[in-house]
This record gives structure tokens, sequence and C-alpha cells, in this order.
């Protein structure tokens, strides 16, 4: 997926993705409760050979200390992921509708952070 240092150019043009489909409910007059996202295929995930590319990558050994260490490179790429998902997914849906609850396949829930989460 290339380094994950060098995806904020990927936001915009996510962002307007989202964005179309939420103005045609919109448009339609469709209220939009609740929007689950399976989230694979724009953003860093560590898995199917992404360790070793970014342990290769110039940029991602100067963002990563520790990059040797798999669960540091882990915790850095779901950060990295997660801020992709709230710009371009979640805060954008709630723009349309404050009250639409935003799900994405995959998160771990934890006290803190339930598995649906209402973004306000």
């Amino acid at each position: 997926m290339g380094c994950p240092f060098a995806i904020e150019h990927r936001i915009p043009i996510i962002r307007q993705r989202v964005e179309s489909f939420l103005k045609q409910y919109k448009s339609a007059g469709i209220d939009v409760d609740f929007i689950f996202a399976d989230w694979e295929i724009d953003g860093p995930i560590e898995w199917n050979g992404a360790w070793a590319s970014s342990k290769r990558c110039r940029r991602c050994r100067e963002h990563m200390p520790g990059i040797d260490d798999f669960r540091k490179f882990q915790a850095k790429l779901r950060a990295i992921r997660s801020d992709l998902q709230r710009e371009a997914f979640g805060d954008n849906v709630t723009l349309f509708s404050r009250e639409t609850l935003v799900g994405n396949y995959a998160v771990k829930p934890t006290q803190r952070l339930p598995l649906l989460v209402r973004l306000l």
C-alpha cells in the first residue's frame, strides 16, 4: 500500500468518495442512522508484508523509532489508519448527520472505546 507516511494526499480523495454517497442519501431524504465500513482498501495496514516493506523504507525508519518491534510498528500504523478513518469517514459522516452511529470492522472494543462510538 505504499509508505504510511505518504498518504495525506489520499485523504481528500477518500473524503470526496464518502461524501458523494452521503449527499445522495441526503438529497433522497434518507436518514442514515448507522454506517459501517470494512476499512482495508485505503490506508496503512500492518499485515501482508507491510512490516518488511516499512523496515526497508527510509521514511518509515525515520518516523518510527523501534520499527524492529512489531508491536510498536503495529501501534503506529493503527494510529495513522485511525486518523485517516476519522478525517475521511467519521468526521465526514457526522457533518451530514450528527446522530449517525459510525462503525468499523475489526475494531477491538474496550471500555474506553466501545465498538460503536457516537462521534460528537
